[in-house]
């Protein structure tokens, strides 16, 4: 038999449903707190990135995948108070300066002058074609290219000085325009979408204000070999909308942070 309720109790369960409400609340709030403190941190803490954004989609890169998830840096390059943490790429566990150490590693002992699109594009590292997203395109082949005694073994660059006489080129995806210039200019040290081998890449990054910062959000970094600086920048010098480009000279958040810190000085 149902029992009605007096105004004493009804007072008493509005505040006890009240209570639960405020509880959910604050619940809710210090989850979403929880997660806006990970957002930042670097995933050498050993704590994933979380992206707040949905998925955008993109142009292919280099005829991989062409959906590219919300990402971001680790960390804001523009901001000074990040000048002591590690660059970190996009989807990636490992600071920058390690990644380089890691490519000349690799490709010191295989680059061949005669044939420098083939030999810098090994088997072992040829990325997934249908991979999920851009960094994850990238991310497979850092992680392959770990097979490598030596290239477990190698110490991260400090300055300029440590790239062995080689050169960092920056490649902007959402820029090129599949016209094959490069490719034929520079023998194929460049693909037909202007995409630098892959056994040279060290990381993908994105910029928080394209506009402002770089022509681009998303930009590939690898390491050029000394040997064929000189036919890389032929491949820049016809590229009709500039997605290559030494990283020296962009307006880009990495570029920007090594030349604040004098890497390109030293």
């Amino acid at each position: 038999m149902a029992t009605s309720l007096g105004p004493k109790d009804m007072r008493c369960r509005r505040a006890l449903d009240g209570a639960s409400r405020r509880g959910r609340r604050a619940r809710r709030a210090s989850g979403m707190r929880r997660r806006a403190e990970c957002v930042g941190r670097s995933n050498c803490e050993g704590i994933p990135c979380l992206s707040t954004a949905g998925p955008v989609r993109r142009r292919s890169f280099g005829g991989f995948a062409e959906s590219n998830p919300g990402g971001h840096l680790a960390f804001d390059l523009f901001n000074p108070s990040s000048s002591a943490r590690p660059l970190i790429g996009l989807g990636d566990d490992v600071p920058l300066m390690v990644r380089v150490a890691q490519a000349i590693a690799w490709c010191e002992p295989r680059v061949a002058l005669a044939s420098s699109g083939a030999t810098l594009r090994s088997d072992q590292l040829r990325p997934r074609v249908l991979e999920r997203d851009r960094a994850s395109v990238v991310r497979g082949v850092l992680h392959a290219r770990c097979v490598d005694a030596a290239v477990r073994r190698a110490d991260p660059i400090r300055t300029q000085a440590d790239l062995r006489g080689g050169r960092l080129l920056a490649y902007f995806p959402d820029a090129e325009l599949a016209d094959g210039a490069a490719e034929a200019e520079t023998d194929g040290l460049y693909d037909v979408n202007d995409v630098p081998p892959w056994d040279t890449w060290v990381g993908l990054f994105a910029d928080p204000d394209p506009t402002k910062n770089s022509p681009v959000a998303e930009y590939l970094i690898s390491w050029i070999p000394p040997s064929l600086i000189e036919i890389a920048e032929k491949g820049i010098r016809v590229s009709m909308v500039d997605c290559i480009a030494w990283l020296e000279n962009t307006r880009t958040g990495v570029a920007s942070r090594l030349r604040n810190e004098g890497f390109w000085n030293a």
